[in-house]
């Protein structure tokens, strides 16, 4: 070189520093070195001279300092080349800076590396020659121009334009193996076959028509030693002084360390990138997936085809695992997985592995032993395989082969470097999946575990069934030590234990002893203890909880002092059917000792009567594995018949297989004997029992015959009592509108009176016949009991103003509302108050109250009725409620009744869950009570009549006169009472003495109302009625003209018969005048200007509420009436609790569709949503009387409109609950 070559190195020293120096001294003698020892020396040696590289020591400092060198360098102007040395073991260091601008990186085993890296400096000084080469030449004497290109190390040539030589220097005469004198003179053609001078031709004109340089690549072949060099060819016209072309300077430049630099670059480019994808894989949960990716990646750097991995045993006997990656699979042979087979096999691999050293081949005839891989599709060229060594021993062996060109040390050191990298890895996913099985055995374990220091004894480390069982937090115990939790030990004591392990007495110890719990119960325990020497080296207690074992060895203990002391004989055999145990009861029951019938088939004990196919059945159900049972017929040591029942049952062990067989067997001859002795009575009883069941079953059909037989008579009797009873009430009621004279109103009272207390004898026999013959039921509907008390007071208001007696009622404490049959209620008070007006001449009456039990749904009230009349002996009171009983004969005579009303008060308070008695004292009056369970009523809304309803009579004149009606009757006087009734209100009535003669008028004439008597000749009623209805296109059209039934049959399925059979409404016989014409009312088609509106069934009562009127409300639970308040559903629905009942659900499930909507709006912190389905909840709620779900959800809207989310925080947890409470509500409703 015509200058010194500057180098400036940092950090190195010693040894290290010397063998750089020599490398770098043996290429460039004149070499200018220096050394910077830091950051800071180096920023003046910077600032004091250009340098052309610069090398950084790695091994000798930080990468902090590394990185703020190269800052510093690449801040100079002319930024030299920055190079890096380092052992491998700073690999990934290295990298980085090469990221960070480095220019290369050097390992310090490879020091022939350095100086090839650093000669790529040297170009920039050839380029600068070369930019003014053609002034060097005008401007100097042939001898200096000679004298600089030799010492220059390119090969330097001078054409003129015709392509001959004129100068070379002594690299060119070296290439060519001639003198300059040889050459000067020749052109290329004279050196070299045609085609390569044809091609340096076109490039020299190539030079010189385009006047700029020329660049190629070619590799020669020098003549004086036959060696190869790459060369970068540069060629550039030369030119006179006075412009003129002269011909083609050319500088052949040996790039070939330039080339193998590039190459090395660029592969540690490659691997850089070929570790980061090696960490990203090695995500993969497979291992052989990761171990296949990191093979993958070694093939991709070394141009390999094949390439595989040998794991190796401990034992250094086997293969331990074979893995190829997915292209030698594909491409070079197939295997059936995994391979084990003994190291001497696997051929280079052992050798590898035997030597600790990589072994290479590129030939191989080389190589004289089996290579140890399968046959593939194509030979085996080459092979490389790499040992990765830890502690002395070769744990794996890396493997490719198969390259199109030789293998270098270059692709040594790249499956070295990704092979070591691929096992650091490996141990790194071993050892995380084996401590999280480890964590995962520690935490899911059934036992406990306990870590403590060997030092301190504190606990490190106790798993989540020690905490549980202990009762103790891991921070609690953290400070803890196994001394807190082990009573029996003292601390000196566990000391001891602790040093037996300490000094390698024994490699574990086992013992039981009891844990004491946070709450300070005790449990037994059994205790694994072992030492592990770590750092900090620990106590591992694995500890077992033997309460359980100790519980079952003792019902274990149990069972066998059971099964020992048992009185039926067991016998446990193995299948084999040789006797392996037996009890003491067996014993006794054969007679021998336990030594003569261990091992021997039970088949001794043997009668020969027991039948053969019994042991057949026995085993085949034995060898199906179902349990056998039956009976044997045995004889004892002592020749003693008997007969055993037995049940045998196979034994399996935990796998379910049959290990052995038990049987239980019982001595039944006793039973034998007395099961026959049974069996003849039991068929002499089931005689007996035949003929009293036969007598039995005709005396049940005489009773049922009879009792069919009353029902008829009673159904006849009413029918046959109100038939004429209508007639005397209708005819009474007709002549009392006559204006009869006054004796004869006296005479007409006392029969329609007379004929009042009839009636009421035959109601009262019919309630005592449908309570007997179960058909009466009890109503359930809601009743005010002060307006109950009231009703009652007014009924006999005239009696007791009559006999100058005063009536007192105290309801006590009770609700005003209940739920339950107020009709029989009323029914049994009025008999009781009834009877106390009828035998009491002067004083009071007292009605009174009392609660006698509560419950949240009802209650059991208590109703007296003291009187102060003439009393009743004690010897008859316990016959009162009797039917047909009274005080005496007397009573009777002097003051009516039949005796039926108390019986029938009796049965309709048991109907309804009460008791009824009576307390008596001859001349001091008397007291009956009863009790009758009643639920809790809701509030109904009062009724009041709009206006006054006007007079059904005065109606049917003003309003109805000459409707025409059909009666059908076939009794006469009943005929001529209704006649004359409905004609004393002006109706035209038509009249039909059966039911066949009603059909053919109504249809033949239009009705527009029809009476039907029920039981008529020819054709009853209900046939009459069906006919009518199923009758069209006739002239009368009467199919919907109303039809009401006209009968003395009062009972309930009578009137479903009417109804059933197209009637509308029903009029009971005897007839009253006025339920006649309010019914009648009720069904006419209404003229114009008439004030009513009919109602099917029932007649029509206006309606409205009182809003003024002030409830009392039922006693109810307070947590409900802070829910929903029941008065609003009252002022909506009145008392229909069908509407209530239907509004109340539609409130829920819209409650629910808001609410999901207001808990999303929240989520998203929507002020303006949480307002708007807050206000939709509030209105809802108010609507059915939620006033305080309304209150909060009111609270939340003004929050919502003020923006003020704590408000609504706060508010919002409250919402959830009390919208579940109006839920809970509403569900008991």
């Amino acid at each position: 070189m015509s200058t010194p070559f500057h180098i400036l190195i940092i950090g190195s020293s010693g040894a290290d520093l010397v063998q750089v120096e020599k490398c770098l001294r043996d290429r460039w003698p004149e070499l200018d070195l220096e050394q910077a020892e830091n950051v800071q020396s180096l920023q003046t040696c910077l600032d004091r001279k250009n340098w052309d590289c610069v090398l950084f020591d790695l091994d000798s400092s930080s990468l902090d300092t590394a990185l703020a060198a190269l800052g510093l360098v690449r801040q100079t102007a002319h930024k030299p080349p920055f190079i890096i040395i380092s052992a491998i073991d700073k690999f990934e260091s290295s990298i980085m800076l090469l990221k960070k601008g480095a220019d290369d990186f050097i390992r310090r085993d490879k020091p022939e590396r350095l100086v090839p890296s650093i000669e790529k400096t040297i170009s920039d000084v050839e380029d600068t020659y070369l930019r003014s080469s053609d002034s060097i030449v005008q401007g100097t004497g042939q001898a200096q121009w000679h004298a600089l290109i030799d010492t220059l190390p390119d090969l330097i040539w001078l054409k003129d334009r015709k392509g001959a030589y004129l100068a070379c220097n002594h690299r060119f005469e070296n290439y060519l193996g001639m003198d300059e004198s040889e050459i000067i003179g020749k052109t290329n053609y004279d050196f070299m076959d045609k085609q390569q001078a044809d091609l340096h031709r076109e490039q020299d004109q190539e030079a010189m028509s385009t006047g700029e340089r020329c660049i190629n690549e070619e590799q020669i072949r020098f003549a004086d030693d036959g060696h190869i060099e790459q060369l970068e060819i540069i060629k550039v016209p030369m030119y006179q002084l006075d412009g003129e072309l002269m011909g083609v300077l050319g500088v052949g430049r040996d790039i070939t360390q330039r080339k193998l630099h590039d190459e090395f670059m660029l592969l540690q480019t490659n691997r850089a990138e070929a570790l980061q994808k090696l960490s990203f894989v090695a995500e993969k949960k497979d291992e052989v997936a990761f171990i296949q990716a990191g093979l993958d990646l070694i093939e991709d750097l070394t141009y390999s085809c094949i390439s595989f991995l040998h794991f190796y045993s401990s034992e250094e006997r086997d293969s331990e695992l074979t893995i190829w990656s997915e292209r030698t699979l594909e491409d070079f042979f197939k295997t059936n997985g995994d391979i084990h087979c003994p190291v001497g096999e696997t051929g280079i691999c052992a050798d590898a592995r035997s030597q600790l050293s990589t072994v290479m081949f590129n030939n191989p005839a080389d190589y004289k032993h089996e290579h140890g891989l399968p046959e593939g599709n194509t030979e085996l060229n080459r092979l490389i395989c790499v040992p990765v060594i830890e502690n002395g021993q070769a744990i794996m062996v890396v493997g490719i082969g198969n390259r199109d060109s030789d293998y270098s040390a270059l692709e040594v050191e790249t499956v070295e470097l990704i092979a070591n990298e691929m096992w650091r890895i490996i141990q790194r996913r071993r050892l995380e999946s084996r401590s999280a099985r480890f964590s995962r055995v520690l935490e899911n374990s059934l036992n406990e575990i306990l870590i403590f220091d060997s030092e301190t004894m504190r606990f490190i480390d106790v798993n989540k069934v020690a905490q549980s069982n202990l009762g103790y937090s891991m921070e609690e115990l953290r400070c803890m030590t196994p001394i807190d939790i082990q009573p029996q030990f003292t601390p000196d004591s566990f000391e001891d234990l602790a040093e037996t392990l300490r000094q390698d007495e024994k490699p574990e110890l086992m013992f039981t002893t009891v844990h004491r719990r946070k709450d300070q119960t005790m449990y037994p325990v059994e205790i694994h203890l072992q030492y592990m020497e770590e750092h900090p080296s620990v106590f591992v207690a694995v500890v077992r909880d033997i309460d359980e074992r100790l519980r079952m060895e003792s019902e274990l203990s149990k069972l066998a002092q059971a099964v020992e002391q048992s009185p039926e004989s067991i016998v446990i055999t193995n299948l084999k059917a040789e006797i392996e145990y037996v009890n003491e009861a067996f014993l006794e029951a054969t007679a021998y000792t336990r030594e003569e019938v261990i091992g021997r088939n039970p088949r001794f004990l043997q009668s020969g009567k027991t039948p053969p196919e019994t042991f057949e059945s026995l085993w085949a159900t034995l060898n199906s594995g179902q349990a056998w049972q039956g009976e044997f017929f045995n004889q004892n040591k002592l020749g003693h018949e008997y007969i055993e029942h037995a049940i045998i049952t196979p034994i399996r062990n935990p796998q379910g297989k049959v290990t052995h067989y038990v049987a239980v067997k019982d001595d039944i001859s006793e039973k034998k004997q007395l099961t026959q002795e049974l069996e003849a009575h039991r068929h002499h009883l089931e005689e007996l029992v035949g003929e009293r069941t036969a007598q039995l079953a005709e005396a049940r059909e005489k009773a049922e015959s009879a009792n069919r037989a009353k029902s008829v008579f009673l159904a006849n009797m009413s029918h046959e009592i109100r038939t004429p009873m209508n007639a005397i009430i209708g005819l009474t009621h007709l002549l009392m509108r006559e204006g009869p004279k006054p004796d004869q109103v006296n005479r007409l009272a006392k029969i329609e009176t007379s004929a009042g207390h009839l009636l009421t004898i035959i109601n009262d026999i019919l309630d005592l016949s449908k309570i007997e013959a179960g058909k009466l039921t009890l109503e359930q509907s809601n009743f005010n009991l002060k307006e109950l008390m009231d009703q009652i007071q007014s009924l006999f208001r005239e009696d007791l103003m009559a006999k100058g007696l005063s009536i007192e009622v105290d309801l006590g404490d009770v609700p005003a509302w209940f739920r339950g049959d107020a009709t029989r209620l009323r029914q049994a008070l009025l008999n009781f108050v009834g009877n106390a007006i009828k035998f009491t001449e002067r004083g009071s009456i007292h009605i009174r109250t009392r609660v006698v039990e509560e419950t949240d749904r009802e209650l059991l009230l208590r109703f007296e009725v003291e009187d102060t009349g003439i009393g009743i002996a004690a010897d008859i009171l316990p016959g009162l409620f009797e039917a047909f009983e009274q005080a005496d004969a007397s009573t009777t005579r002097v003051h009516g009744g039949t005796g039926l009303g108390l019986a029938i008060t009796r049965r309709l308070v048991l109907m309804m869950g009460g008791e009824v008695g009576a307390e008596s004292e001859l001349g001091q009056g008397s007291k009956f009570w009863f009790t009758a369970r009643l639920g809790l009523g809701r509030i109904q809304a009062p009724v009041r009549s709009v206006a006054v309803v006007m007079d059904a009579e005065q109606q049917l004149r003003e309003h109805y006169a000459g409707s025409r009606i059909l009666l059908a009757e076939d009794n006469a006087i009943n005929l001529e009472v209704a006649v004359a009734l409905l004609s004393s209100v002006d109706l035209v009535t038509d009249t039909a003495q059966n039911g066949r003669v009603a059909v053919e008028m109504a249809r033949e004439n239009k009705y527009d109302l029809i009476l039907m008597d029920v039981q008529m000749p020819e054709v009853d009623g209900l046939e009459a009625t069906r006919l009518i209805r199923s009758t069209t296109g006739t002239k009368g059209g009467n199919v919907t003209t109303p039809i009401l039934a006209m009968t003395a049959n009062v009972f309930k399925e009578d009137r479903i018969a009417c109804m059933e059979a197209g009637m509308e409404d029903f009029i009971a016989k005897p007839v009253e005048p006025g339920s006649l014409f309010s019914t009648i009312v009720n069904w006419l088609p209404t003229p114009d200007g008439a004030p009513h509106t009919a109602l099917r069934g029932e007649i029509a009562n206006a309606v409205e509420l009182n809003n003024t009127a002030v409830l009392e409300e039922p006693r109810r639970d307070k947590s409900k009436a802070e829910v929903i308040d029941p008065e609003a559903l009252v002022l909506i629905f009145g008392n229909d609790q069908d509407s209530q009942q239907l509004l109340l659900q539609q409130f829920i499930s819209q409650t629910k569709e808001i609410f999901s909507a207001f808990e999303t709006a929240y989520g998203k912190r929507d002020f303006e949503q949480v307002r708007f389905h807050s206000h939709k909840l509030k209105s809802s709620a108010r609507t059915v009387g939620a006033y305080p779900l309304a209150e909060l959800c009111l609270a939340l809207e003004i929050a919502a409109q003020n923006t003020d989310w704590a408000e609504i925080k706060g508010l919002a947890v409250d919402l959830k609950p009390a919208v579940k409470r109006v839920e809970d509500y509403i569900k008991g409703f």
